[in-house]
């Protein structure tokens, strides 16, 4: 009995142990806290942007290689579409992304790589970036980069002007990158700048010079930001007078882009800040030229020159002067500018100016043929058998309307003009003195007429293709045939933007194919003209202007006929004579609701 008391009594006490062992059971259930540092936050970053050239024309199959530093596939290349445009997406960690900084490169043949870069952190959950390509190689009437960089970099040195003050580690640094931009190398000094700008931001100087780097390294649109930054700065800047600088590098970027306008303002501000700085003046002449201004650039560049400017301002006052037909002076200028060195030494794009002013001033010295301008109508009629039934109008006094009219039928026709493709069939002939064919050479081609991107330009670019597709170059050249273009962009010396480059002279009515017309002579004007056609055998060219005659529909203003003549005969290259006669009729598209 005992023993069976003492047996429950143990199994008594196993079952009342019981409620410890299940509440050590619980305990297993209560997690344990988890670090900070294990908690992975996921994010989207959407990159996008648009390639464009300076001018803003959209780069087409340009590659973009955009870089987020880290993560899985941080490096993605990108190709732009018909609108320059590109997009990708990335999932981030937050967490281990802090610091990151975002880069882009845009790369195309024929064009200087652009790059742009932005923390992280700044672009929260979209980067929309703009990338600015320019050509690989500049176009010789404009202002090279390098120089631009190298004439500024030039004016800063450490400590700065006036009452700027910097850190000692600023200073330091400014002094480096000062280093690196004369040295050539303005990818080396943007970091360093960026610095600078960020421990000393009302650092006018610091910002353009940062600017500057930022211009060398492809980084146009930050460049410009921090251009505009400094101009603020140097405007709400009362203890010293303004920086020039800002404000003549935002006027040549303007130029740059084409828009003339806006780069003369620039230009004035900056000559506001310093009615003497060389460079700023010459950049206003050459603003000026552009504009066909041709005095008022005369005034500047002469300014320009007498306060240091660099040799090119004297082939710019040469061109000037050239313009306003003071050949002579024109003539001292050039000498200048050359400096004894041998005119095929200059650089290429250079040297294509200089010849082509160097025509132009044979053409002021040499004595010329009377034009269909300046001949007597009497002689014309007798020499032109277009005119004959030509009835001398006297409608003198309504010219100036006529020609209005139709300017604006000629600008409405190139931009509205689509891109086409045309059977061209062409016949050659090589003829004796009395007329007689001995030889002939018949071609068929596609002839293509390409305009401009977004409408920028006028006219528009003239091909010749074969059926493949392929580039198609003349044929019979050894034999003495010759072979023209351009027939197509032949009223443009009737567009608003160039009549100012020719002589017109209205001579009457006459019915012409069907259509009472009005008959108008034009005559370029060899110091002003910018259409110019070229001629071209063996190793020797000629630069060509035109004259001609024009039937004018008298209902509708447009051009129904014309007639091209060269304006004078080139000796030197055995050319005579060049003439084109040109039917203009209506053509009516399958494929769209258009027609010419």
């Amino acid at each position: 009995m005992s023993a069976r008391s003492n047996f429950l009594c143990s199994l008594l006490s196993a079952t009342v142990a019981l409620p410890s062992v299940s509440a050590r059971a619980q305990v297993k259930t209560i997690r344990a806290p988890v670090s900070p540092s294990a908690t992975i936050t996921k994010a989207e970053l959407l990159v996008s942007g648009r390639v464009t050239t300076v001018t803003g024309e959209p780069v087409i199959h340009a590659q973009v290689q955009v870089d987020i530093g880290a993560g899985p596939n941080p490096v993605r290349t990108l190709e732009t579409n018909l609108k320059g445009e590109f997009e990708t997406d990335y999932s981030l960690d937050r967490a281990s992304s802090r610091g990151r900084t975002l880069n882009a490169v845009a790369m195309k043949t024929g064009y200087a790589e652009a790059f742009e870069a932005a923390d992280l952190a700044s672009v929260g959950d979209a980067w929309k970036v703009d990338l600015v390509m320019r050509d690989a190689e500049e176009k010789p009437e404009q202002l090279p980069l390098a120089q631009l960089i190298s004439l500024l970099s030039a004016r800063f040195q450490v400590p700065l002007p006036g009452n700027v003050s910097l850190a000692a580690e600023s200073a330091g640094s400014l002094r480096a990158a000062l280093q690196l931009l004369v040295k050539g190398d303005p990818a080396g000094a943007a970091p360093i700048l960026a610095q600078v700008v960020h421990h000393e931001p009302d650092c006018v100087e610091c910002r353009t010079l940062l600017g500057l780097a930022m211009l060398g390294r492809g980084s146009w649109s930050s460049a410009v930001r921090e251009f505009n930054q400094a101009v603020a700065g140097s405007a709400s800047e009362t203890s010293s007078p303004p920086r020039a600088e800002p404000f003549l590098i935002l006027g040549v970027i303007e130029d740059w882009r084409k828009d003339l306008q806006k780069a003369a303002d620039f230009l004035l501000q900056a000559l506001k800040a310093n009615p003497q700085d060389p460079l700023a003046l010459q950049e206003l002449g050459r603003c000026l030229v552009f504009q066909r201004s041709w005095a008022e650039a005369d005034k500047y560049l002469a300014q320009a020159i007498k306060a240091g400017a660099p040799a090119e301002a004297h082939l710019l006052r040469a061109r000037a002067l050239l313009s306003q037909g003071i050949a002579q002076e024109a003539q001292a200028e050039m000498t200048t500018y050359l400096g004894g060195r041998n005119a095929r030494d200059l650089p290429v794009g250079i040297r294509g100016i200089w010849s082509e002013m160097v025509e132009r001033l044979e053409w002021e010295s040499n004595e010329r043929p009377k034009s269909l301008v300046e001949q007597p109508l009497a002689e014309l009629v007798k020499a032109l058998p277009e005119l004959k039934g030509l009835e001398p109008g006297a409608d003198a006094q309504e010219f100036p309307n006529i020609l209005r009219k139709v300017g604006e039928g000629v600008d409405l026709f190139f931009h509205g003009f689509p891109n086409t493709s045309s059977l061209e069939q062409i016949r050659e002939e090589r003829l004796q003195r009395k007329g007689k064919v001995t030889q002939s050479l018949d071609q068929q081609f596609q002839y293509l007429c390409l305009a401009p991107p977004e409408r920028s330009g006028l006219g528009f670019v003239e091909y010749r293709t074969e059926r493949s597709g392929l580039l198609a170059g003349p044929r019979g050249l050894e034999e003495g045939f010759m072979l023209t273009a351009g027939f197509a962009s032949a009223s443009l010396p009737f567009h608003p933007v160039y009549q100012s480059d020719a002589a017109f002279r209205y001579l009457g009515r006459q019915v012409v194919d069907g259509h009472e017309t009005f008959v108008i002579a034009y005559a370029q004007r060899p110091e002003a003209a910018r259409l110019t056609g070229a001629f071209r055998v063996n190793d020797a060219s000629v630069s060509t202007l035109s004259q001609g005659l024009a039937w004018i529909d008298q209902d509708s203003y447009q051009i129904i006929r014309m007639r091209t003549d060269l304006l004078s005969p080139f000796p030197k290259v055995g050319l005579e004579r060049e003439t084109t006669e040109i039917h203009f009729g209506r053509v009516r598209f399958k494929e769209i609701s258009a027609e010419l």
